[in-house]
């Protein structure tokens, strides 16, 4: 493949070597229009002036100087055209004739020169009509060369410039590029193919651009876990000092529970569904500690070798009765054969989990998990039929602390993700139709 700037210098070369042929075929037919004007001037309206002096001459008998001066003119014609060489060739015959026709002529009486002199100038002015009908065709011949040779350098320029409008649209897409990742909008795939400088630019830009997409995901999830392990930590310290209390408010509600059941008074019922609720607001209290326990605990990656489908279906086992209890229902589909996966089973437990239970709190009434074995690994896919995420939303939704229900911590979906992450893994949320998507990659 030739270089670009070797493929714009042949393109301008094919422009300007058309716009030459084109000139060049101009410049000939010019120049024969030309030769045969000249011939005209120099040799036939001489020739014929010449001739119709000579009856005249005769009558003085001062035809030599005449017949001189003839010769001299039909000297002078310079052509390689056959016909017109021919011509020139009679009429020096035709002076000859006359000249032989004015020595041999008689004391009285009619001379045979006057009928020689009329053909001589018969000839010339046959010429003169002769080359002025070729001038005229050979003028039409050129313009329509001019005009035929001038319509194809145009057609080649304009074929010249399609290509190279074609080859330079590597450049718009190249440049494109570059101006995106100069505003922030890294994209890493640039589809220029070939081995010239543009393509082999574009693909150096293309690995850069995936390499700075790379550096900064890193960094994201960098800043991501470090800013969990520093909320986590918070979170432990104030957890701590909150799990002592509650276990005491749990064990004294636990107490006067059974003292409200054991007494006999009047508003014991009344008491009871206070104490009830009381209780219920302490364990639900305690499962947000363990949430953020959860979050500050970031326990070691344990790998191991596991079934995906068993996986699955043991966390949909374990759900499915309270699933089925909130009006949803779940099933799992495999697709394609399955192997075991080295995995931490723990950690994607805990994740499908996760995303199950959010689902169903999220307004879903059916639920797929799909289990797809790849080359490059696992691939979890959950997905519902549930009112989806708002198109505002989805930028926070792995933000720790973000949620859109009441009674939500919006922990669940932040630590899951960091904790595949921590194991090799990802969670990712796309649209689904209708509903969302959540997929759990691991590998």
């Amino acid at each position: 493949m030739r270089s670009l700037r070797a493929r714009v210098l042949m393109a301008l070369l094919v422009v300007a070597g058309a716009f030459s042929v084109a000139l060049g075929v101009n410049a000939v037919e010019l120049g024969r229009i030309g030769r045969s004007l000249e011939l005209v001037n120099e040799v036939y309206l001489p020739l014929a002036g010449t001739s119709s002096r000579m009856s005249v001459a005769v009558e003085r008998g001062q035809l030599e100087p005449l017949l001189a001066e003839s010769r001299e003119t039909l000297l002078r014609a310079s052509t390689t055209d056959a016909e017109e060489r021919a011509a020139v060739n009679a009429a020096q015959r035709q002076v000859d004739e006359v000249e032989a026709a004015w020595l041999a002529r008689a004391g009285t009486g009619p001379s045979p020169v006057h009928e020689e002199i009329r053909q001589l100038g018969a000839l010339a002015d046959s010429r003169i009509t002769a080359v002025s009908v070729k001038t005229a065709r050979a003028q039409s011949a050129a313009v329509r060369s001019a005009l035929g040779s001038g319509g194809v350098a145009a057609l080649v320029a304009v074929i010249v410039l399609v290509v190279a409008r074609r080859a330079l649209r590597p450049v718009e897409t190249l440049t494109a590029a570059v101006r995106q990742m100069a505003e922030g909008r890294v994209s890493p795939h640039l589809d220029i193919e070939g081995d010239d400088e543009i393509a082999t630019l574009s693909r150096a830009v293309g690995t850069m651009a995936r390499a700075v997409a790379e550096r900064d995901a890193e960094r994201e999830r960098r800043l991501r876990s470090e800013r969990l392990a520093l909320v986590g930590q918070m979170l432990a310290q104030v957890t701590h000092e909150v799990r002592n209390p509650l276990n005491a408010l749990s064990l004294n509600a636990e107490l006067l529970l059974e003292d409200i059941r054991g007494a006999d008074f009047p508003d014991r019922e009344s008491a009871t569904v206070l104490a009830t609720g009381l209780m219920g607001e302490i364990r639900r209290l305690e499962a947000v500690t363990e949430r953020y326990l959860d979050l500050a605990r970031r326990p070691a990656v344990s790998l191991a070798a596991e079934d995906p489908e068993v996986l699955a279906r043991s966390v949909v086992r374990v759900e499915e009765e309270a699933l089925r209890r909130a009006g949803v229902e779940v099933s799992v589909v495999v697709v394609g054969p399955v192997r075991a996966i080295t995995l931490d089973g723990g950690v994607v437990r805990r994740a499908l989990l996760n995303v199950l239970q959010n689902a169903a709190q999220c307004g879903a009434h059916a639920i797929v998990v799909r289990v797809t074995c790849e080359p490059t690994g696992l691939l979890i896919a959950v997905e519902d039929d549930g009112p989806g995420v708002p198109p505002d939303v989805r930028a926070r939704l792995f933000e720790p602390f973000f949620t859109t229900r009441v009674t939500g911590t919006g922990l669940g979906l932040a630590v899951a993700r960091q904790s595949l992450e921590d194991a090799g893994g990802s969670l990712a949320f796309r649209p689904g139709s209708p509903g969302s998507v959540f997929e759990i990659r691991v590998g």
